[in-house]
């Protein structure tokens, strides 16, 4: 790849992401008709789960010990998971199959179940990777002197890593809202070469990221101002990665053009 082609891919990436936020604001209706019911059932699922938590501990934030704690929170865990995929699965139809969408979202239980799954068996992968970039460079810097600086260089080199490889099998999870077979390795040959593109993303949404963080711990000064802003804040953090997705895989997968 030659210095033309890379500063190409490198303008791409700010196009994704241009798309992305675009996609978002002139869908801004749909996102939240798809997201405000389980949105709601999230916030009060938290705040009973917070509310049980005190209960059995006494206020005390010490850890809980109980004999149910564990199946209790595998309950809430795939409860959240299927929250969340029933969000994205509507809003990764809604854009790329132009699905109407209404306040209560539809149930497509094997398209939120293979969502959910995909998304499991993504984190697991990511783990992996994690472990094998990681291990390395723990022994590297542990067995020299002084390897503090060198342990910082590398360790964002290698979070930078992760945040693109993350991004690219990322793209592959649209496909399981669809019902369509491209899985991880798809996605990955899909955005070969793509990484300076990926490295753009990774920078502009962590950017966006940390000024909506910014935004949400100034305004928390104010109660209950901050916590309206801190849902708002969250809830466009989220809409945004989901279209981020959404993106990726109509120009990645379906060649669609950024627009």
């Amino acid at each position: 790849m030659d210095k033309s082609q890379v500063m190409e891919v490198r303008v791409k990436g700010w196009k994704i992401l241009e798309a992305s936020i675009r996609l978002l604001m002139n869908n801004i209706g749909a996102a939240f008709r798809v997201s405000v019911v389980p949105g709601l059932m999230i916030l009060a699922l938290s705040i009973a789960l917070i509310a049980g938590v005190y209960a059995l501990t006494g206020g005390t934030p010490e850890p809980v010990a109980e004999p149910g704690v564990v199946p209790v929170a595998l309950v809430v865990f795939v409860i959240y998971a299927a929250l969340f995929a029933s969000v994205a699965v509507s809003w990764h139809r809604h854009v790329l199959l132009a699905e109407p969408v209404g306040w209560l979202p539809a149930l497509r239980r094997r398209r939120i179940g293979a969502y959910a799954l995909r998304v499991i068996l993504l984190v697991v992968l990511l783990l992996a990777i994690g472990f094998l970039v990681m291990t390395p460079i723990f022994l590297i810097t542990g067995a020299s002197d002084g390897a503090g600086v060198l342990t910082v260089i590398l360790g964002l080199v290698a979070l930078l890593f992760l945040n693109i490889a993350a991004w690219r099998f990322s793209t592959a999870l649209p496909g399981a809202a669809l019902d369509r077979g491209e899985g991880f390795g798809a996605a990955w040959t899909a955005t070969q070469g793509e990484w300076p593109a990926m490295l753009i993303l990774v920078v502009g949404f962590g950017l966006i990221s940390f000024l909506c963080g910014l935004i949400g711990g100034l305004l928390a000064i104010v109660p209950v101002l901050g916590m309206i802003a801190n849902l708002a804040i969250n809830w466009f953090l989220g809409m945004l990665g989901l279209s981020i997705l959404t993106t990726l895989y109509g120009h990645y997968i379906e060649k669609r053009p950024l627009v």
